[in-house]
């Protein structure tokens, strides 16, 4: 009886401290990308040159499902990626794409929960300066009036682009789009 006690206490314990992880996203977290003239950390690789930066879209959709505020992420890591691709696609069975973090790093834009469809969120330009890498998004609502889906929808988009050492900044855009 004593034992069966202790091992109940522990499972207990257990689930209590799993539950606390789990609600407060304890773990490999992503590093949040700062507002415009913020700065973050950073990794060890160096950006030879200032200008336009080229990135390829990895995923987008309107339904990430574990991230519901209107937030911004630069992932430099495997296991990162992994725990942000988790929350954005759930148990939706899309395979995580192979990413080589010794020389590109993701970024996750997130528009938040929308009360309808329409809405969209995308990255429209990151650019190098000899400070910073600049980020700008573009925020899309839709038109007054507009014929739109009756849902909750979270719109994001997670791109790959060159490793950088550079404080990332973020400015957003904020687009409305005319019913067609």
């Amino acid at each position: 009886m004593r034992d069966t006690l202790i091992i109940l206490g522990i499972c207990i314990a257990a689930f209590v401290v799993g539950g606390y992880l789990y609600i407060n996203n304890v773990g490999p977290a992503a590093t949040e990308i700062p507002e415009l003239g913020a700065t973050a950390a950073t990794p060890e690789l160096v950006t030879e040159t200032a200008g336009p930066v080229s990135f390829s879209v990895i995923s987008q959709g309107t339904r990430a499902s574990g991230i519901s505020d209107r937030k911004n992420f630069a992932v430099r890591s495997e296991l990162a990626f992994e725990d942000l691709w988790q929350k954005v696609h759930g148990e939706d069975g899309e395979a995580l794409p192979k990413v080589a973090f010794d020389q590109y790093q993701v970024i996750g834009v997130f528009a938040g929960i929308k009360s309808s469809g329409g809405y969209a969120i995308s990255v429209v330009s990151v650019k190098d300066t000899d400070t910073e890498r600049a980020v700008t998004i573009a925020i899309t609502s839709p038109g007054e009036g507009c014929s739109v889906t009756q849902a909750l929808t979270n719109p994001y988009q997670l791109i790959k682009l060159p490793a950088s050492n550079l404080p990332l900044t973020r400015e957003y855009i904020e687009e409305i789009r005319p019913c067609s």
